[in-house]
């Protein structure tokens, strides 16, 4: 039986290292005493997936991104006269689902009908083949700046204007969306306070993953130095560059967010207010439980950093019983 395109390529089975929700989960090489960076393993999968997606569309998709990328008119419209076209030699099975397909299947067969992606000229079957793309954004943003053209090549262009639409599986489909995303100019849409709030985001995701990091790293080199009671100089030198980081981690996470406070945005219900809010409270919930961790770790380093241990706190005495309270127990004692 066939193996599926999606567990060769890594997609749907073990071999890529993707999770699954059937138990199997991801897990990335970690250093000792480094904190886990569930952003940093994220984009690693993201990346993953995408490399692994591009290994399915094949060489198709890495003709587009050429064609985009140089504004390649005739080139876009040659890929889409090539994908209207029947792949050569004759279809078994569904690149996705696995199931048996065929061009004419006979009446009563257990073969469904095989249609093919025009991106990626593998065949399908109509379920996993229901997707459709719309290549007009890139044949607009393949033309030249001027919008000027000659008679002649506005005539030779215009089959191919007619339609930009072409039918596609779900991954290519996918992929084509990505690819339009990244060729969008955010900046020139969005609004001056939502740049700066995507740029202070930016800057707050990589101080917080430190700060937290630092943190847990200052913990354990005090929790280190509490269980030894002779420490050498690398132990110090270590927790006292740790401790400068934490700290660092923390002026630089607070500064970012009273920058995002100053941001001026829309009253309600405006979406720049509502991301606003979401990044200062996102930002405060981190420092308000790691701050008391950080004071508390400093008041344990100081006293070992300057050779003493931290001496007990003095034990109140215990209150005299007065002569009222002693009769009822000296009854106690006469009547035993």
């Amino acid at each position: 039986m066939p193996l599926r395109a999606a567990d060769s390529c890594g997609l749907g089975g073990r071999k890529g290292n993707v999770p699954q929700f059937g138990g199997f989960v991801f897990v990335g090489h970690q250093q000792p005493g480094v904190r886990r960076s569930w952003t940093g393993d994220f984009e690693e999968l993201r990346a993953l997936y995408r490399r692994r997606s591009r290994e399915l569309v094949g060489a198709r998709l890495a003709s587009l991104q050429q064609i985009v990328a140089a504004r390649d008119s005739p080139g876009l419209g040659t890929f889409l006269e090539t994908g209207r076209k029947i792949p050569p030699g004759s279809p078994e099975v569904c690149a996705w689902c696995n199931k048996r397909i065929a061009l004419r299947p006979p009446p009563g067969s257990r073969e469904f009908p095989a249609l093919t992606c025009q991106v990626c000229l593998r065949w399908y079957c109509e379920k996993c083949r229901a997707d459709k793309v719309d290549m007009t954004f890139f044949a607009v943003s393949s033309a030249s700046p001027s919008g000027a053209s000659s008679p002649g090549t506005q005539k030779a262009n215009s089959p191919a204007q007619m339609s930009h639409h072409l039918e596609s599986c779900g991954t290519c489909a996918s992929l084509i969306a990505v690819l339009r995303w990244h060729q969008a100019p955010l900046n020139g849409v969005l609004a001056s306070s939502a740049r700066y709030l995507l740029d202070c985001h930016r800057r707050l995701r990589p101080q917080m993953t430190a700060f937290a990091t630092s943190l847990a790293q200052f913990e354990g080199l005090v929790r280190t130095l509490e269980l030894q009671r002779e420490h050498g100089s690398e132990l110090q030198e270590a927790l006292t560059a740790s401790s400068d980081q934490a700290n660092a981690a923390e002026m630089q996470v607070e500064e970012i967010l009273r920058m995002i406070e100053a941001v001026q945005c829309k009253p309600l219900p405006h979406r720049d207010i509502r991301i606003r809010d979401a990044l200062l409270r996102h930002g405060r919930t981190l420092l308000e439980s790691s701050k008391p961790r950080l004071r508390a770790a400093m008041m344990r380093y100081k006293p070992r950093s300057q050779g003493r241990l931290p001496s007990p706190a003095p034990r109140e005495p215990s209150p005299v019983p007065s002569e009222r309270d002693q009769q009822p127990m000296l009854a106690k004692s006469f009547t035993r």
